[in-house]
Formats: structure tokens, C-alpha cells, sequence
């Protein structure tokens, strides 16, 4: 169940075909902690978030058809940033305290998806398949929680509502519990926590999706199946 505050009314003036994406953004109390020399990972985000807003802003297809919601988690899952065209994105600053409450925020990405694809539907737009993307430095604390929700992501990964992107961040991340996510793809490591060029490579993709052809009516259109040439993942990737 979202809310009018989790989600921008659909704009009716633009009846282009859209893409969901739920960022889905760890921001637990180890966010915070600065390696020797290093800036501290949330302040990475905050900057990768920012450059993130400019490119899809400049991209002129891509600001009008991909649609963008975060979901910050720590010791409870919130949306920080209400789904809206990619145009319109605010800034935004992340403070880092708390847990890891990964499977609420897992919840919460599915129900602003199901919620937007339903406006699509009303309004006879078709879309792409939708994205989440989880970027954590750590591992789920709300196990009760992230089970059913590991389940209720992988049901509807199986009738191809949404793709998922797992992302670790530094050497403590759960990969093992980032790999659960995902029935398509393997987690990977963010290199040296380099928010900045991941996000780059996150709108050069979201830009590829936009501009082909891969939409339809409904999850089990045809064209959903399409494959897509992602840009290469080597900018951002440990190796």
C-alpha cells in the first residue's frame, strides 16, 4: 500500500512509454565509517546520487520515460525520494544510522512498482520492465521480514514484473544474501565504493532501456523478453 507522499501523481502531459527503477540505498550506521584516508561511503552516495539526478536531467529521452523512486533503509525502510519522471528528481542528503532493514525496503520497492505499473495501465501507457537496485554494505537485520520478501521478489522475477540489480558495497557486504535477490543476475562488488561511476553506468543504461524497444501492455508482453545491451560494468566493478 503506497502513499501520496511515496509517489508523484502520473503526469498525464507525457503518455511516453516509461521505466520504473526503486533504488533501493543502504544507509546503516557502517555507512558512515571512513577507512584510513578515505571518505566515508554515505558521503560517496550523497555525491553519486547527485551526478546520478544531472545525467538523467541532461538525457532528454531518458528524463521524460524513466520514472524514479528511493527507498533509504537503516533501522526501518522510508522512501526518501517519491517515484517521478527522472526530469523532476530533487536533491536529496543521506544521513547514516541504524540497521539494516533490507527486506522492508525490498517490500516497499514492490509495492511502489505495482502501484505506478497500475497508473501505466489506467492510462494506456506501456512501459518497460521495471528495476530495482539494492546497494548495501551489509546484510539484512529484519530476517523475519526478508525471507517472505526474498520470496514475494523472486514470484514476481518468475513472471517477469521486475529486474533486479544487487550491488555490494566494501568488504562487509552479504554478497550471499545480495545473490538471493536476484534470479537473473549475480550480486557484484563496488570498487572502492565508487558510487559515482556506478551511477553513471546506471543512466547510460537507464538511457539504452528507454531507447529500444523492449515495452509493452503488460509483464507478459513479447517484447519484455527483449535483451538489451547493457553498458559494461567494468568502471565500477571489483575484479
Amino acid at each position: 500500500m503506497t502513499s501520496k507522499y511515496e509517489i508523484v501523481p502520473f503526469n498525464e502531459d507525457n503518455l511516453q512509454p516509461r521505466v520504473a527503477c526503486a533504488l533501493l540505498l543502504d544507509t546503516s550506521s557502517s555507512m558512515a565509517k571512513r577507512e584510513k584516508g578515505a571518505t566515508a561511503p554515505i558521503d560517496e552516495l550523497n555525491d553519486g546520487y547527485e551526478k546520478f539526478r544531472g545525467y538523467l536531467i541532461e538525457d532528454d529521452l531518458a528524463s521524460r520515460r524513466a520514472e524514479v523512486a528511493v527507498v533509504q533503509f537503516d533501522s526501518s525502510a522510508r522512501v526518501a525520494v517519491p517515484m517521478q519522471e527522472g526530469r523532476t528528481l530533487p536533491q536529496h542528503t543521506f544521513s547514516a544510522s541504524g540497521s539494516t532493514s533490507m527486506g522492508a525496503a525490498i517490500n516497499k520497492a514492490l509495492d511502489l512498482i505495482e502501484a505506478r505499473k497500475a497508473e501505466y495501465k489506467e492510462h494506456g501507457v506501456e512501459y518497460y520492465r521495471p528495476w530495482i537496485v539494492v546497494l548495501s554494505d551489509g546484510g539484512p537485520t529484519d530476517l523475519d521480514v526478508f525471507e517472505p520478501a526474498v520470496e514475494r521478489l523472486t514470484e514476481v522475477q518468475n513472471r517477469k514484473g521486475v529486474t533486479v540489480f544487487p550491488i555490494g558495497i566494501g568488504s562487509s557486504a552479504n554478497m550471499d544474501a545480495l545473490g538471493r535477490l536476484s534470479t537473473q543476475r549475480n550480486a557484484l562488488p563496488l570498487a572502492a565504493v565508487n558510487f559515482s561511476a556506478f551511477f553513471e553506468w546506471l543512466s547510460r543504461t537507464m538511457s539504452a532501456v528507454a531507447d529500444s524497444q523492449a515495452m509493452g501492455s503488460s509483464d507478459d508482453s513479447d517484447a519484455m523478453s527483449e535483451q538489451i545491451q547493457l553498458p559494461d560494468v567494468t568502471g565500477w566493478v571489483t575484479t
